[in-house]
């Protein structure tokens, strides 16, 4: 664990600061540890994607270190995980595997407190694979932008209907199948990204 210690800066000797690489089934994977008391549970983050790192939020959740030891790792193939050596990983499980590993090193410099694990979006399948695969691990379980089979269906229900009067976007929408089961990995790529320029006011998408 010296590797963890390393970096640890002590400004408040009761809490915990990391920011740094840490092997992982054979790869150096970045994670940002934050936390103002080390009694605090651990919150372990577990990111979206493919490859859509939420260690850049750390100051967005930083008033949750009051609270937890917050948790942020850049998965296999992605962000500074991924600058620091180009490996994907070959298949759902290998995150999963790498993400236990992660968890029982965290267990180990923090051997008296509950982790709660946090899925987003794809990351709610990774975090739910490790509960059922690790179950011991884990004091709790919280799932947000889940994935089910009924995800895509209802955001393109949702965005058929905000799209109002907007004919453009609403004919781009209607060019997808109505049933988003049948989606392709191109459409569902394509209609997030519609979603993503919707939500953040970058205008309308049709062409």
């Amino acid at each position: 664990m010296a590797l963890f210690l390393h970096n640890v800066e002590n400004s408040n000797p009761s809490g915990i600061s990391y920011r740094g690489y840490v092997q992982l089934n054979g790869i150096q994977q970045w994670i940002t540890i934050l936390g103002q008391s080390k009694t605090n549970p651990v919150l372990l983050i577990i990111h979206g994607g493919p490859a859509s790192t939420y260690s850049m939020f750390t100051k967005a959740t930083q008033l949750f270190s009051t609270k937890f030891t917050v948790v942020h790792w850049d998965q296999r193939g992605a962000g500074k995980t991924y600058r620091k050596q180009p490996a994907v990983p070959k298949n759902l499980q290998t995150l999963v595997d790498d993400g236990i590993l992660l968890t029982k090193k965290i267990k180990e410099i923090l051997p008296n407190v509950p982790v709660i694990l946090l899925g987003s979006s794809i990351g709610s399948i990774i975090a739910n694979l490790m509960v059922q695969q690790a179950e011991p691990l884990y004091a709790a379980y919280i799932g947000t932008e889940q994935m089910t089979s009924k995800s895509h269906q209802y955001a393109f229900n949702q965005a058929l209907f905000e799209t109002g009067n907007h004919v453009l976007s609403k004919n781009w929408l209607q060019k997808f199948p109505f049933d988003a089961q049948s989606w392709s990995a191109k459409q569902i790529s394509e209609f997030n990204i519609f979603s993503a320029l919707q939500k953040n006011g970058c205008g309308k998408y049709g062409n």
